[in-house]
């Protein structure tokens, strides 16, 4: 259990706990983080993200390699997607390439389209279905998209770590 505890003038106001020890397999399929560590499989990958409170992203299967780790290929595909930074990406490969040679977690929050050049509005239609989602940050949402309006809104990087409440009930 991960427990944080938020002091003011020493009288705590706040105490969260959540599990964040996933239940990972054991096999070596390694995955490189944005923040150049080899995870030993994508589960690591998310445990470490919970553990840290942090979005940590897998740029690509396979170890970290520190001479040519953000030099992956991505397709030519026009699909573009907005990330949490504001900007429009050509595709989710490119994104992940910007995240990886920024060292800093860059997340999808939207689709976006052919003439939709403004990733600087958080415009999203999310449902009102609660299916809900644990994020990296240690809260739960209501759902997916409404964690990536948050996201969008905060710019702040935020990955599912799992499809359930958060164990602290945030």
């Amino acid at each position: 259990m991960l427990a944080l505890v938020l002091l003011f003038q020493g009288v705590a106001y706040a105490v969260r706990e959540f599990n964040c020890m996933l239940p990972c397999s054991q096999n070596w399929q390694p995955v490189c983080g944005n923040n150049g560590v080899t995870y030993a499989n994508e589960c690591a990958l998310i445990t470490a993200s919970c553990l840290n409170l942090e979005a940590i992203i897998k740029v690509y299967n396979g170890e970290c390699n520190t001479t040519t780790k953000c030099d992956f290929p991505c397709i030519l595909l026009y699909a573009p997607v907005c990330g949490n930074d504001n900007v429009k990406y050509p595709n989710n490969c490119a994104l992940r390439k910007a995240s990886c040679l920024q060292k800093k977690a860059i997340t999808e929050v939207r689709k976006a389209t052919l003439f939709d050049d403004d990733c600087t509005s958080c415009r999203f239609e999310c449902t009102k279905e609660y299916k809900p989602v644990c994020g990296s940050d240690g809260i739960t949402y209501s759902n997916e998209c409404v964690m990536r309006r948050f996201s969008c809104q905060s710019g702040k990087a935020i990955i599912v770590i799992n499809n359930e409440r958060c164990k602290d009930g945030q």
